[in-house]
């Protein structure tokens, strides 16, 4: 049972395709754990990390294997990887064991053109960068939990995940669209706190975040096409 105040909203919990948590090699810049609790904070439950700014790139199976390693126990949301190819992979792809959760990242546009945002803002305060601007040309809370859930969850084939239906996981958002908050760098969780709407003022508080039903810290590594088991 979830308890929402007078001027909350339910929302699906929000899947990023296009996420560059720099583990391992860069961890200075980002880490998956500054990372995701910054996901948990923007009411953002799954990432997919992508292949380029961590050493080593995600090309292969050993760089994932590095990368799983160094995910592993400090990941407060779920977690999958995309794989890419280098220019020494002559018409290869990663191909990594079953069930090992990568996933071969396409042209960005494509998956723009699919409806789901490529990167930009930080994780901490998309939902109400996207609102705001929404709002204000007319969509409603529908069409933004449809961009940022249900259709990355779609595209990248994460079964469980972007809606609030049975047989779903309870990745959950308690959100409060009518209220303002001014950003300020301290505020954010990244590992660094440099974001471009320092100073602004931003429609919709994420107030409340649910991984699975229970509370944000005990994220999972994600495997292709499996979801994860009930806790």
């Amino acid at each position: 049972m979830v308890d929402l105040a007078a001027d909350e909203v339910l929302l699906p919990g929000l899947v990023d395709t296009h996420v560059h948590v720099n583990e391992p090699g860069r961890t200075d810049w980002e880490g998956f754990a500054t990372a995701t609790r910054a996901a948990a904070a923007g009411g953002v439950t799954t990432i997919l990390d992508m292949p380029l700014n961590s050493l080593p790139p995600t090309i292969d199976a050993a760089a994932l294997a590095a990368k799983r390693a160094a995910a592993a126990g400090q990941i407060a949301m779920d977690v999958g990887f995309w794989g890419g190819r280098g220019a020494r992979q002559r018409g290869g792809t990663v191909r990594p064991a079953p069930g090992r959760g990568v996933r071969v990242q396409g042209l960005p546009g494509r998956l723009r053109r699919a409806g789901v945002p490529a990167a930009g803002p930080a994780l901490q305060i998309t939902l109400p960068v996207v609102w705001t601007r929404a709002r204000a040309r007319g969509f409603a809370l529908d069409d933004v939990a449809r961009w940022m859930a249900a259709r990355p969850a779609q595209v990248a084939r994460l079964a469980g995940k972007g809606q609030i239906a049975a047989g779903f996981d309870a990745d959950l958002v308690a959100f409060a669209p009518s209220e303002r908050f001014l950003v300020e760098p301290g505020m954010i969780r990244h590992r660094h706190r440099l974001t471009p709407y320092a100073g602004q003022w931003l429609d919709g508080v994420v107030r409340r975040t649910w991984l699975r039903g229970g509370p944000p810290g005990a994220g999972r590594l994600l495997a292709r096409g499996q979801r994860c088991p009930p806790t």
